[in-house]
């Protein structure tokens, strides 16, 4: 993306609903409706538009990955073909995988900014979130060193575990690449690198 205009940078960067609408729409006046620009918009709608059910403030990416959460958390799921096979439909839905797996090196480039931006928004709410980082049942705080263990855990629980559990390893390929560069993007000291880096490795559990 370094060769992108600035405001494609800033759009990936921001990870707010409303601001990300408006350098959006400031880009589409700027650059108008290119290829890559008419695929922002078939995912803003992916992501953000309204459904039956849902509130306007919606993000069904975040939806997406809280599918991958419950299998995540949970001690005890079903792996029932069923059940799974919901769950795998519920993705699809809610992150538009049949537009990824249908298009060529275009969507591969664009849904992979998407989901490193899902990723860094899901990462920025676990570090802020007291409840996450608290010690028990939202009373004290971990350390930081104890935060950042805890989301290296959950983004290889989320990126690499369910997926495999899931059999959709290959499918969500793209996805855990953009998850992995997402924790070392926001993480860059060696040590909490390294959480991530171990646990990749087979070397916790």
């Amino acid at each position: 993306m370094a060769a992108e205009t600035t405001w494609v940078q800033d759009y990936y960067k921001e990870v707010q609903k409303d601001e990300r609408e408006e350098i959006l729409e400031k880009g589409l006046e700027e650059d108008g409706n290119t290829p890559e620009n008419e695929l922002r918009k078939k995912l803003w709608d992916i992501r953000y538009g309204k459904r039956k059910g849902f509130t306007d403030a919606a993000d069904h990416f975040i939806g997406g990955l809280m599918e991958l959460s419950f299998y995540n958390t949970q001690k005890h799921v079903s792996l029932k073909p069923k059940a799974v096979a919901k769950t795998i439909k519920m993705i699809e839905d809610d992150w538009g995988l049949p537009v990824l797996e249908a298009g060529g090196e275009l969507e591969q480039e664009i849904f992979y900014w998407e989901f490193y931006n899902m990723m860094k928004l899901y990462i920025s709410l676990c570090l802020h979130d007291r409840t996450y980082s608290s010690v028990l049942m939202g009373m004290g705080k971990m350390k930081k060193t104890s935060l950042h263990q805890k989301i290296a855990k959950d983004v290889h629980g989320l990126a690499y575990k369910v997926p495999q559990l899931l059999q959709i390893e290959d499918r969500l390929a793209l996805f855990t690449k953009a998850a992995t560069d997402a924790y070392f993007a926001t993480f860059k000291k060696a040590e909490s690198r390294h959480y991530l880096e171990a646990r990749i490795a087979g070397q916790e559990e």
